[in-house]
């Protein structure tokens, strides 16, 4: 079969799954501290075992396929809201919740109060300060830039933020939380906390809109590739080999 299926059958399943990957970015435009993903590609040369890999096997052979995706850690937008359990970091750094999978971390910082005094996340996840769970008395709350909150001006805790080691690779699991070994995070050093504020989305929502308009095109051109090498393996079945 012609090598050119399969490299636009190939190029097809890539785009569809960057495709995949921009909507959801679209899609995420107005969530509180998402961070937006975009999509890498590699080339995969796809030669038989034991043959020899020449500078034509290669050119034929070579196919395009989704390598991953890039997290884009640059900040978004602070925005006012006057809620005094709203946080936002400036600069690196993330907060720590501990959920069901263990610590994960998020720069939502759109908390609110459990029923018991608890500081928890959107989901109900308790954040983390340096000694624990976070258990706020009632009364005024107040949060420095350094992350300690205090309570009708006694401190009753300090918010733990952490920033990831260069190079390292944090994993989206959604509901704005990633995830990251131990040894991926240390403490932030150049992270300040901003109280009644939130972090938008760093989604650029028309960038992504044009970045999904060229993914569908580009797909659409493929599926037209695939279609024109399907109608030509047709005719050459229905003409040409019962001359054979």
């Amino acid at each position: 079969m012609n090598s050119g299926y399969y490299a636009a059958c190939a190029g097809l399943r890539a785009q569809t799954q960057a495709l995949e990957q921009v909507a959801n970015n679209v899609a995420n435009v107005n969530t509180n501290g998402y961070l937006s993903q975009q999509p890498t590609f590699r080339s995969l040369i796809a030669i038989k075992f034991g043959v020899p890999v020449t500078p034509l096997t290669a050119a034929i052979n070579n196919f395009n396929v989704l390598g991953g995706t890039r997290l884009d850690l640059s900040p978004g937008n602070l925005q006012a809201t006057g809620n005094t359990l709203d946080l936002a970091i400036e600069g690196n750094g993330f907060f720590v919740a501990r959920t069901p999978n263990g610590p994960l971390y998020t720069r939502n910082g759109s908390f609110r109060l459990s029923p018991q005094g608890q500081l928890i996340t959107v989901d109900g996840d308790p954040v983390l300060g340096e000694e624990g769970p976070l258990i706020l008395p009632s009364g005024q709350v107040s949060v420095s830039a350094d992350g300690t909150i205090s309570v009708e001006g006694a401190v009753v805790g300090k918010l733990r933020v952490v920033e990831f080691v260069p190079d390292s690779a944090p994993t989206p699991v959604g509901s704005s939380y990633y995830d990251m070994p131990d040894n991926g995070v240390r403490a932030a050093t150049s992270a300040y906390v901003r109280q009644g504020m939130v972090e938008a989305s760093n989604v650029n929502p028309v960038m992504s809109v044009m970045d999904l308009i060229a993914v569908q095109r580009y797909a659409d051109m493929l599926q037209r590739a695939l279609s024109a090498y399907y109608s030509d393996f047709n005719r050459i079945a229905a003409q040409d080999l019962p001359r054979v």
